[in-house]
């Protein structure tokens, strides 16, 4: 649920200013979140304007690199469409989540209004169904580095915590299982080409739950199964971070690759509960907007406590026709999420374009509502070393729990890409703040970990690995060898090209081009070949060439990224580190000459450790389960074939000559 709110709040006389060293200036003619006045912030503001101007706009530039490194050792990104696939996901672009290292601040009285009148919209929504938004797990995570970033400001504000909420949901969604002991959850989402997929991991592993795709279950006598190495288990709830028309190919949209087959007989069956309930994306249509003050009066009884932003379907002709006489002044959108266009606004327009929407509004005028224009009010980001104001909407989340409904306290706080922009979507360059609720009182600590005092049951059983996590973890085993083949191979041979005319480091050096042949793809029409410098820089730096089949350590650790990418609820947050610095390292430049040589080596040596490291943590911190055997299993059969690659080459030389111990040793 996205809402624009329009702050109403009480000017100060005095107190902490705001240095003019930040060179924020409001916007002219819109309200500002943060100031009242020139330099002046607002009661509840003054703490962090005290904060900003003790750390001034290099020490908050010095945190907000920890904040960026964070966010990127965590992999937090989104998917943009339309564009052309990263090597760390096919499909959708991949791009760094845009966090600002500013809160968005609200006080206790304005929250306390806003949670009222979300309670109520989300009961009249819930009477008429809802249908779940995306941005609750990036909200925590940008509690996360929000913490890490500003903790001397975030203890001293009583800010309002988030866990409390996540534990309401996680409670409410185990209610909802036809059996109540122990309920199976998953977390159904459509892969790793959603642009959300990132929070469907984060969240699928802060609250415990198995993260699914449509593959991953079936439907057997109207019950459905989750597909393990042990065999079928029954699932009891589905978490669905899907459109709910993709989630039946049997009985809703039979093109759909990302469903489950029966799943809405099972829901008819009273099997399995799904949240939210298939068919309630209904409401995700615009067009429901121009009903809900009616809707409010005629079902709850009252109005809405927070107006509604005006809206007007033009499948109705007296609303048409007063659209087309004010269409100057609007902003025209698609009416339900089957009609796709970009919003467009009349003010914008010519009077020859104009008239030519009408047209297109006169010949299917039900895809088509008109809104009032929005004044947004603005916020201040950090941008250049200054504080730049940026227009925002506040989505907040709900979610009903035994003591009715349970609101998070902030939500997901997005702003436009420029300070002139009017259309708030991080999929067109906008960012995200952290939302701090402020607190007459200290907040209580919460965690969703399990108290010290509650019994733990020991539960030894590991068989309830989906398969197809089982398949990734075995082939993310056989990369990480093969990747660490070809780094060895390759960092064995410039040593030897520097002693050329040594006769023991000639044949070494014979040995490792035979190797690099096999293991990195190396002209392998042409055997043997004249390894040179410029071959090692261009097997670590430069990219595939299919025509002449190389295929350089890029593409490797490509592969190693983009699996490890769909284990990210599996794998530990160290192991994924591990492996995205090794990503990163490889997508550097390279030096230019003459130090090229010097820096493909470095690289090489780096990528030993990493991989060291990786090994270490699979050996002595993952739980030998069968997540843990395919991992291993994959590793050792690719380590076995990499070995008797090895072994071929080497048996054409003569008996006595240098062998691989002296090529590979360390």
């Amino acid at each position: 649920m996205a809402i624009c709110q329009t702050n109403n709040m009480t000017a100060i006389e005095s107190g902490e200013r705001l240095n003019s060293a930040w060179r924020y200036a409001p916007t002219p003619g819109f309200h500002d979140e943060m100031l009242v006045g020139p330099g002046a912030p607002r009661t509840h503001w003054r703490s962090l304007a005290g904060a900003l101007n003790s750390l001034g706009p290099e020490g908050l530039e010095k945190r907000w690199t920890e904040g960026r490194r964070l966010l990127h050792d965590h992999g937090v990104t989104y998917n943009v469409y339309g564009e052309e696939a990263t090597a760390g996901q096919a499909g959708g672009a991949s791009r760094p989540w845009p966090l600002d290292p500013l809160p968005f601040l609200l006080d206790p009285a304005e929250w306390a209004k806003i949670e009222a009148a979300i309670v109520q919209r989300a009961t009249l929504l819930d009477r008429v169904l809802a249908q779940a938004p995306s941005g609750a797990g990036y909200a925590l995570e940008n509690r996360l580095v929000s913490l890490r970033v500003l903790p001397d400001v975030f203890r001293g504000g009583n800010v309002r915590r988030l866990a409390g909420y996540f534990h309401g949901w996680r409670d409410a969604l185990r209610r909802l299982a036809p059996k109540a002991e122990n309920p199976r959850i998953v977390l159904l989402t459509p892969g790793p080409l959603n642009e959300t997929w990132f929070e469907h991991a984060f969240l699928a592993r802060y609250l415990g739950f198995t993260l699914v795709e449509g593959g991953d279950l079936t439907v057997r006598n109207n019950r459905v199964f989750l597909k393990t190495l042990g065999g079928l288990l029954p699932v009891d709830v589905i978490v669905r971070r899907q459109d709910d028309t993709y989630c039946d190919p049997l009985e809703l949209r039979p093109d759909s690759m990302l469903g489950v087959a029966g799943l809405v007989e099972a829901v008819r069956a009273g099997n399995v509960a799904v949240a939210n309930a298939l068919g309630s994306g209904v409401v995700e249509s615009s067009a429901y907007s121009a009903f809900l003050p009616v809707l409010s009066q005629h079902i709850l009884g009252e109005e809405l406590k927070m107006p509604n932003i005006a809206t007007w379907w033009c499948g109705d002709k007296v609303p048409r026709e007063w659209v087309a006489e004010h269409l100057k002044t609007l902003v025209i959108k698609p009416a339900s999420p089957a009609v796709t266009f970009e919003p467009v606004f009349g003010a914008k327009l010519t009077a020859a374009g104009r008239l030519e929407l009408l047209e297109k509004i006169r010949a299917n005028p039900g895809a088509y509502v008109a809104q009032e224009q929005v004044a947004l009010s603005t916020i201040p980001v950090a941008h250049e070393g200054k504080l730049e104001p940026r227009h925002l909407v506040l989505r907040v989340f709900a979610a009903a729990t035994s003591e009715g409904w349970a609101v998070m306290p902030g939500g997901l706080t997005r702003f436009t890409a420029g300070p002139d922009s009017l259309v708030v979507s991080v999929q067109r360059g906008g960012g995200s703040k952290d939302t701090w609720v402020l607190s007459n009182e200290p907040e209580p600590a919460f965690s969703l970990l399990r108290p010290v005092e509650t019994g733990l049951e020991v539960n030894r059983a590991t068989f309830d690995l989906p398969s197809r996590v089982a398949d990734n973890l075995f082939w993310l085993g056989r990369y990480v060898e093969r990747f660490e083949m070809s780094v060895r191979a390759l960092r064995a041979a410039p040593p030897r090209l520097c002693q050329d005319a040594d006769p023991a480091s000639r044949a070494v050096l014979n040995v490792c081009q035979r190797v690099l042949s096999r293991a990195v793809h190396l002209d392998n029409q042409a055997l043997p070949f004249a390894l040179t410098e410029r071959d090692v820089v261009e097997l670590v730096a430069g990219e595939d060439d299919l025509a002449k089949q190389r295929f350089g350590l890029r593409s490797g650790v490509r592969e190693i990224h983009r699996i490890a990418w769909l284990l990210r609820d599996v794998i530990s947050t160290d192991a994924w580190r591990v492996l995205q610095q090794m990503e990163q390292q490889f997508s550097t430049a390279p030096a230019t000459e003459p130090l090229m040589m010097n820096w493909a080596q470095d690289l090489l040596d780096r990528s030993v450790l990493s991989l060291a490291a990786f090994s270490g943590l699979a050996t002595e911190n993952m739980t030998r389960g069968h997540g843990w055997r395919f991992l291993d299993m994959g590793r050792r059969l690719e380590r076995a074939v990499q070995i008797i690659q090895l072994i071929l080459p080497v048996s054409e030389h003569h008996a006595g000559r240098p062998g691989l111990r002296s090529a590979f040793a360390g």
